[in-house]
């Protein structure tokens, strides 16, 4: 049985059936190859593709791009996309300095590691000093009171299958399969929503969300935001600035439904200084601190206390993801276009010059490549495409892709690059993703790979035990020998 009679017996199954089977895939690259080999399958594929995405808690966009060729094509773009981009990231890096930076990840089974160090960064104005004049652990790895790892284990004990992870300078976040949302590190503005302000040093089931099946979530430095499956938003942590979109500045122990959000259904967000959010209709908001343009309001104004809806250049897209910087915002719509703004510093915005972007901009640069992975850290700005291509922009680990192991010829706070550039040592190398942080950066490959790029004059990578001065190393490969990241 070949070609088209062969389909045509096997169409004759129940419809039900063979969409069953086909979204049981391994990978969508084979389904896209069923796709390209019968076109008899067209209709069955679209509803295995929207299956998948329902079962991953995910909704599949409603409206057609004009650039795709098919529903099929488009629907298989989409779950490239959630893999790679911060939404379904399966690893995090924090936004604090390179110091106490930690970092999570989720291996192939579904379980967490973390390595780094177990402190929060230099500013210990919530948690002082010690009479010794040590900080104090505050769990960031969730392995009790231990100070610090250098190489990726398994959280011991923790034996949650995990869908997703998020870190801030304070937190980490563990999103279980079953939309339990675990959490632990320093709770001093109530970012944890265990309904404290203490130190918690294994991760933690959050109460506040018991039965919401939780699909969603990220760590902003001081507050948290989560997504259940019926599209409610909730959020917790310090309000300053309007961070948590109530309508005010106070400060919320345990997370509470964004009010101003309720008529609209959620799917995804990001936090940073301020947050994000996204809905089904592909339409961003964001509200909390929102100076330098980052916010991309045009508001004018420092603080936004409830959720405004971004629009400039955004206005009749279809936003799928959205990586929040400290100080600049990414984001990527349906068709693969990518758009910046806040502040331009050193070229982090990419778009040719270093000029402060109140207002979502389309990044020309990349205009024709399909971007479906985004990442803004500190100083610097990631982008992949469809072809696994990794580019970059901005200044710090990786900004120009210089080489690892080779002096930095462009150091933070220097002229950075202004435009993205392809990462040259990566060409031929097919990259899922990038996560970056201040002075570090880490590379998803396709084959499960993990690569980390440190900058940073006396910095504690993993796997080594100090980095020269000016210095780009990726990870010790020992540091990884067995470990598959999803």
């Amino acid at each position: 049985m070949s070609g088209q009679s062969g389909a045509t017996t096997v169409l004759k199954l129940p419809r039900e059936l063979l969409v069953e089977v086909i979204s049981v895939a391994a990978s969508v690259y084979d389904i896209a190859r069923l796709d390209c080999a019968c076109s008899s399958f067209r209709e069955v594929i679209e509803d295995a593709l929207r299956l998948r995405a329902t079962r991953a808690g995910t909704i599949a966009v409603t409206e057609l791009p004009p650039s795709a060729v098919s529903w099929t094509q488009q629907l298989c773009f989409d779950e490239l996309r959630r893999a790679s981009s911060y939404r379904g990231m399966h690893f995090a890096i924090s936004h604090g300095c390179v110091q106490s930076s930690h970092v999570a990840l989720v291996d192939h089974e579904g379980s967490v590691l973390t390595c780094g160090v177990n402190i929060p960064d230099g500013n210990s104005e919530y948690f002082p000093e010690d009479e010794d004049g040590e900080v104090p652990i505050i769990g960031l790895l969730g392995r009790g009171d231990c100070p610090s790892q250098y190489h990726p284990a398994r959280v011991p004990g923790f034996a949650v299958r995990v869908d997703a992870v998020s870190v801030n300078t304070h937190s980490t976040l563990i999103l279980g399969h079953d939309g339990v949302v675990y959490s632990c590190g320093g709770g001093c503005d109530g970012q944890l929503g265990h309904g404290d302000r203490g130190i918690h040093l294994i991760p933690k089931a959050i109460q506040a969300l018991l039965g919401k099946r939780i699909v969603a979530i990220a760590a902003g430095r001081s507050h948290s935001l989560f997504v259940d499956a019926v599209g409610i938003a909730y959020s917790c942590g310090e309000g300053f600035g309007g961070n948590l979109g109530h309508g005010n500045q106070a400060r919320q122990l345990t997370p509470i439904p964004v009010r101003a959000l309720r008529r609209k259904r959620i799917c995804a967000v990001a936090a940073s200084e301020g947050s994000f959010f996204l809905d089904d209709a592909g339409v961003a908001y964001s509200c909390g601190q929102g100076g330098k343009g980052y916010a991309g309001t045009d508001d004018g104004g420092l603080f936004q206390l409830t959720p405004r809806s971004i629009c400039g250049a955004l206005l009749d897209k279809q936003i799928c993801a959205i990586a929040a910087g400290g100080i600049h915002t990414i984001f990527l719509d349906t068709a693969g276009v990518a758009y910046s703004c806040g502040f331009g510093g050193e070229g982090r915005l990419g778009h040719g010059d270093e000029l402060r972007q109140d207002t979502p901009k389309p990044i020309d640069a990349l205009r024709g490549m399909r971007i479906c992975a985004i990442a803004a850290g500190g100083s610097a700005s990631f982008f992949v495409d469809m072809s696994g291509v990794a580019y970059s922009c901005g200044s710090g680990p990786l900004a120009n892709g210089r080489e690892w192991g080779r002096p930095a010829p462009t150091p933070r706070g220097g002229p950075g690059v202004l435009a993205p550039t392809p990462l040259e040592d990566l060409l031929g190398q097919r990259v899922c993703a990038v996560a970056t942080t201040n002075c570090r950066s880490l590379i998803l490959l396709q084959d499960g790979r993990m690569f980390d790029a440190v900058e940073h004059p006396g910095a504690t990578a993993f796997g080594i035990s100090s980095v020269p001065r000016g210095i780009v190393v990726p990870w010790n490969c020992h540091s990884f020998q067995g470990l598959r990241v999803l």
